[in-house]
């Protein structure tokens, strides 16, 4: 189990990172259309969604000093085949919350089960629901990875990898690779940039510790497929197209933005006066992998479909919600003006009628949800490694390639645990 933070933009509404979450945003992009198999509402005096997310952005709205984004984007992923139970999940959200001092505050869970790996989505509220103070969890990645080692021990869940304490510099090494690079190479089977790079390392380091001028530098790197992009306050080494990257200083101290800049003078970017690169293949992105484009178009016309019919299920509901509302409404004013009722008779209706209305609206969205869960259901796309083995048993042998690097992944964690267990077993021995 292996829990992440997700950046985000400052400023962005609680409501649309929900929308996104629940699949009401209706945009058919392959890489974000997940299954909804689990919701779950937490600190909430409210308990329908649209509600909730109502009294959530008014308690983040009655905190007016801070600055800070008012929402925290926690993602929970599981190893493949491993489908907690819903109550596991429930312990799960609240103590991984608790590590980083959010327990109390409002949140909504949404689990995507539609991929290899389980994970769960929690937009929690930063601003407390009742002192209304913004809480910023600090050196929170160190507190989520003690939290997922305790709850794999307690729940008996398979035992991820974890931070790396005493290396915490994510150098480019040839061996198994973390963050994003590892999670690449675990779901699609395709060597990360960082692995590609790190298999052509001694070749580029030896040549642009040669260079003596920024043109020599790009023509060295582009000889090899690469390029040298300023990011931020430093510098990157990117493919040609500048879509991946890692880094400068990755490759190791002498190439840092500073240590370059003291050899070759100030950053100069490769324009049409520097000298003609040589056009050289460089790191094979998804976008040029034939099956994955092979993948996008099969799945095109169920993204479409599931969107379409998402879409006009949002109408309805909210065309429904509007005549509920309405009707309410109308109820009401009928009360206020009944001459013939006493005011302590038009409290007691009013608040008979405030229950009737509190009840058909949960019912409503009930069947909205079961409505949500069948769609989902008819529309479920089939995952990348399910299309890998059609593939490979069709013969197409990089499908073969693929599926043997996503099978690599277990078999070195395996390997890992045994000799753990072997070194424990020794040392016992020695004892």
């Amino acid at each position: 189990m292996i829990a992440k933070r997700v950046e985000r933009k400052m400023g962005s509404r609680y409501s649309a990172l929900v929308g996104y979450l629940l699949r009401e945003t209706g945009q058919p992009v392959l890489e974000r259309s997940h299954a909804v198999s689990y919701t779950r509402i937490s600190n909430c005096n409210l308990e329908e969604v649209d509600l909730a997310v109502k009294e959530i952005e008014a308690i983040q709205a009655l905190n007016t000093r801070s600055k800070i984004d008012r929402t925290y984007h926690l993602v929970v992923s599981f190893p493949t085949g491993e489908k907690p139970a819903p109550e596991q999940l429930d312990d799960i959200e609240n103590k991984l919350c608790e590590a980083i001092g959010l327990g109390d505050h409002q949140r909504m869970s949404v689990a995507h089960k539609d991929t290899e790996n389980l994970h769960v989505h929690l937009a929690i509220n930063k601003i407390h629901p009742e002192t209304h103070r913004a809480i910023e969890p600090y050196y929170d990645n160190y507190k989520l990875d003690t939290a997922c080692a305790e709850l794999e021990r307690k729940h008996g869940l398979q035992r991820d990898n974890r931070i790396d304490r005493e290396h915490q510099r994510d150098r480019i090494e040839t061996g198994r690779q973390s963050g994003r690079a590892g999670d690449l190479e675990a779901h699609f089977g395709q060597a990360s940039f960082k692995r590609w790079l790190a298999e052509r390392k001694e070749a580029v380091t030896k040549e642009l510790a040669r260079a003596n001028s920024w043109p020599d530098a790009h023509w060295v790197l582009a000889n090899h497929g690469l390029s040298l992009r300023p990011r931020g306050a430093g510098l990157v080494i990117a493919n040609q197209a500048g879509n991946v990257f890692v880094k400068a200083s990755d490759l190791g101290r002498d190439f840092s933005k500073a240590k370059l800049e003291q050899r070759l003078g100030e950053y100069r970017a490769q324009d049409e006066t520097t000298q003609q690169v040589p056009e050289k293949a460089g790191y094979p992105t998804l976008k040029n992998d034939p099956l994955w484009a092979a993948y996008q178009q099969e799945m095109e016309p169920l993204h479409a479909r599931r969107a379409q019919l998402l879409a006009d299920s949002k109408k309805t509901r909210d065309e429904e919600i509007r005549r509920q509302k309405l009707a309410y409404e109308k109820s009401k004013l009928s009360i206020f003006f009944d001459t013939t009722l006493s005011r302590g008779r038009k409290a007691e209706i009013a608040k008979n009628l405030a229950v009737t209305r509190m009840k058909i609206s949960r019912e409503s969205h009930r069947r909205s949800q079961e409505e949500r869960t069948r769609i989902l259901n008819e529309t479920t796309r089939k995952s990348w490694l399910d299309f890998l083995r059609e593939q490979a048993k069709a013969g197409n042998r990089n499908a073969v390639k693929k599926l043997q690097r996503i099978a690599a992944k277990p078999n070195r964690k395996q390997r890992g645990e045994t000799s753990r267990r072997k070194a424990e077993h020794d040392l016992d021995q020695g004892r």
